[in-house]
């Protein structure tokens, strides 16, 4: 039995490679070519069943493709699944555009016998994860979340096979509803900042936010991250992924406006109006442990303070830049919702820092419509005009003359008639 190898780096050269291999022998096959056919066969199997890329996560992809039939994508497919079916398409239609079914054999056969690839074997682990950051740190660098899983598995002893499992979900958390090659980037950021970030350090704050990676290497003492205690790479992960997935329905509602009423609109508004730092609150009031109901209702608590926020801000017309919800977020909230554990100690939180403002909308004195403020102004109105009419509705039943009739008058006439 040949010995498993585990690829350090050019996982998309080989995958690439496999597909190309896939789609050869799908117009082998249609050419009747049983060669070239068997030829394939012994570079895309290791058994006949199982593929020489053993990437699970694309094995219903690659499966769809050896068979020659569409992959239609599930709601919880990662963008990995979505674009390797894309670039299977792509392959595809470049090969039917430069070769000719007699050309398929020659190709493949200087394909195989010519293109030679060059491995560098490691030494071990260590060296391996060595090799495959200083070769990626020139041309088209790593990013720092590749950088950080990378020192992750470095370290995690044993438990290698289970951390990367536990990544690739979180990533598949945080893709399904966004296609955004940056939102794992993000989330890891607000979820360090949340969390783990000292008060009052703005260091900490300015590395998180530039280089994520170099910042849990530096402060690996602090958070608990040595290579003397393995197992607290895999819990560090494991808290990750329970994060992503009840973070899931606020990072959804940051993308529209649903339907079946899950009450996360102040999510939205928030993300509307440039406060997209509101992620940072609301993780640092979920903790891992949370059921998803709770961690939703904390999150409707964090985003609604937020946008309250805001609207006081305008109305006493003081600014709403980003450097203002920073502040905000970074000294106000975060280490009040910390300490937070449930849900009722959040509202009360949240409910007594209110109660600290007072009452600024009796200072909204100088609120005007001025070139800079249409976008605001428009807001607040679009608010109060929904807030009226949402609140009406348990009033109002339908009446045959003008207007609508308050329900339960005994007349059947409006003695208040709602416009």
């Amino acid at each position: 039995m040949r010995r498993r190898r585990f690829l350090v780096d050019g996982q998309q050269r080989f995958v690439t490679l496999h597909l190309l291999f896939l789609q050869l022998r799908l117009s082998a096959r249609e050419a009747g070519d049983t060669h070239t056919v068997d030829q394939l066969n012994r570079v895309i199997t290791t058994d006949g069943k199982h593929f020489s890329v053993g990437i699970t996560d694309h094995d219903p992809v690659l499966r769809a493709i050896s068979e020659g039939r569409k992959y239609e994508a599930g709601a919880g497919d990662s963008l990995s699944r979505r674009n390797l079916w894309a670039r299977g398409r792509q392959i595809e239609s470049q090969l039917a555009e430069e070769l000719d079914a007699e050309e398929i054999r020659p190709f493949t056969e200087w394909l195989l016998t010519c293109v030679v690839l060059v491995g560098i074997r490691a030494s071990g682990p260590d060296h391996g994860y060595r090799m495959f950051e200083t070769m990626n740190d020139r041309g088209a660098r790593l990013t720092a979340v590749d950088l950080l899983k990378s020192h992750l598995l470095s370290n995690v002893g044993s438990a290698e096979d289970q951390l990367n499992i536990q990544w690739q979900e979180m990533l598949r958390e945080l893709s399904t509803d966004r296609d955004d090659p940056q939102a794992a980037s993000r989330f890891i950021k607000a979820y360090l900042l949340a969390r783990c970030a000292r008060e009052d350090h703005e260091e900490d704050r300015r590395q998180i936010t530039t280089n994520l990676n170099v910042w849990v290497r530096h402060n690996a003492e602090y958070l608990g991250l040595t290579p003397a205690c393995p197992d607290h790479f895999l819990d560090f992960v494991q808290n990750l992924l329970k994060t992503a997935r009840l973070y899931r329905p606020v990072l959804a509602a940051t993308r529209i406006l649903k339907a079946d009423g899950d009450r996360l609109e102040t999510v939205l508004f928030n993300e509307r109006n440039g406060l997209g730092v509101q992620s940072v609150a609301v993780l640092a009031a979920i903790v891992p442990d949370d059921r998803p109901t709770d961690a939703k209702d904390k999150g409707r608590l964090v985003a609604s303070y937020i946008d309250r926020w805001y609207a006081l801000r305008i109305l006493q017309d003081l600014p709403v830049q980003s450097a203002d919800a920073d502040a905000l977020v970074h000294a106000e909230l975060v280490p009040l919702l910390r300490g937070c554990r449930t849900v009722a100690d959040v509202a009360s939180a949240l409910g007594g820092l209110a109660q600290q403002n007072g009452n600024p909308v009796r200072e909204a004195i100088t609120l005007g419509l001025r070139g800079n403020n249409a976008h605001q102004i428009r807001y607040l109105l679009a608010r109060a005009t929904a807030y009226a009419d949402e609140a009406c509705k348990p009033y109002v039943r339908p009446w045959r003359g003008r207007g609508a009739v308050p329900a339960g008058t005994a007349s059947g006439r409006p003695s208040e008639v709602a416009a």
